[in-house]
C-alpha cells in the first residue's frame, strides 16, 4: 500500500505526496532548529534567533570576511576553531612567508542568511550553517618590486585612502589580478565556543586533569609561559570571546568564479 502511494502517478496522489513531503520537511527542520536553539541557550540563556541573525549581518560576517581578505591571522584565530584556522590560513601563510602582502578588496557583501541549523550527531554539537556572497578582488603584491605599469603619484588634494591605494598599485602583483573581479559564494558553520570546548573533551579527561594539576602547579605553569604575545596568532586571548560573542567558525567552504558585471 505504502509502495503504491509512493510510486503512483495519479495527479491527486502526486499532489498529496508533495504536500505531505513539504510538511514533513518543514516540521523536521523546525524541530532541528528548535533543538539547536535549546542547546545554545544552555550556554547563553539570553540567546535570541532574530538578534543573532542581525548580529550575523551587521557584525559577525563582515568582521570575519574583513579578517579573511586582510590575512589578519590574529583576528582569524579568534574567529575560527583550531582545525578551521589551520586549513583556512595555510595558503595565506605560504604567501606571507614569501614576503608577499595581500591587496585583496571586498567590493560588496550580500545575502547573509542562516540556511540550516543542525546538531552534529558524532559530537552532539549544535551548529548554524550560514551562507553569503561577495564580489571581490584577490591578489598579492611584492613590496620589494615596483610594477612596470605603475602610475606616478598624483599631486596633493587626495584623501589618505586614495594615496594608500595608489601606493599599493605601484607594486608588482605576483599572485592573482587587480583587474579580475570574482563572484564568491561562502558557507560557514558556526557554533558556540563553550560547546566546542565541551565536545572536544570527555568528563574522564577533565577529572584526570584536575587530579594531576593542583592550583599551585597551575600557577607555576602560567608563570613559566609568561605573558601572551599579541603578535602570535597561536595564542588565545581573554578578549576573543568579547570580540566574537563566543562564536567560532568550525568549517568554511568557498567557491569563486569570474564575475561579468
Amino acid at each position: 500500500m505504502q509502495e503504491g502511494y509512493a510510486e503512483s502517478e495519479n495527479p491527486v496522489v502526486s499532489s498529496l505526496r508533495s504536500v505531505t513531503g513539504f510538511f514533513r520537511r518543514t516540521f523536521l527542520d523546525e524541530t532541528e532548529t528548535a533543538k539547536v536553539i535549546r542547546l545554545v541557550k544552555e550556554v547563553e540563556p539570553n540567546f535570541n534567533y532574530d538578534s543573532f541573525l542581525a548580529d550575523l549581518r551587521e557584525f559577525i560576517i563582515p568582521d570575519f570576511i574583513d579578517s579573511f581578505v586582510d590575512n589578519d591571522l590574529q583576528a582569524l584565530k579568534a574567529w575560527t576553531s583550531e582545525a578551521a584556522f589551520n586549513v583556512t590560513t595555510a595558503p595565506m601563510k605560504m604567501y606571507l612567508q614569501r614576503g608577499l602582502r595581500p591587496a585583496n578588496q571586498i567590493i560588496d557583501l550580500k545575502g547573509i542568511d542562516i540556511i540550516s541549523a543542525k546538531v552534529l550527531e558524532e559530537r552532539d554539537l549544535p551548529v548554524f550553517i550560514v551562507a553569503f556572497k561577495t564580489h571581490e578582488i584577490n591578489c598579492y603584491i611584492n613590496p620589494s618590486k615596483r610594477s612596470t605599469q605603475a602610475k606616478p603619484p598624483s599631486g596633493a588634494g587626495e584623501r589618505p585612502s586614495q594615496q594608500q591605494a595608489g601606493t599599493e598599485e605601484g607594486y608588482a602583483v605576483e599572485v592573482g589580478s587587480r583587474e579580475e573581479i570574482q563572484a564568491v559564494q561562502y558557507v560557514v558553520v558556526l557554533t558556540k565556543d563553550a560547546h566546542l570546548n565541551s565536545s572536544s573533551s570527555t568528563p574522564e579527561e577533565d577529572e584526570d586533569e584536575d587530579e594531576d594539576l593542583t592550583s599551585q602547579q597551575k600557577k607555576k605553569t602560567a608563570a613559566q609561559k609568561g605573558p601572551l604575545n599579541p603578535q602570535d596568532p597561536a595564542q588565545d586571548t581573554k578578549g576573543d570571546a568579547t570580540i566574537t560573542g563566543g562564536w567560532k567558525i568550525i568549517d568554511l567552504a568557498r567557491r569563486s568564479s569570474v564575475a561579468f558585471l
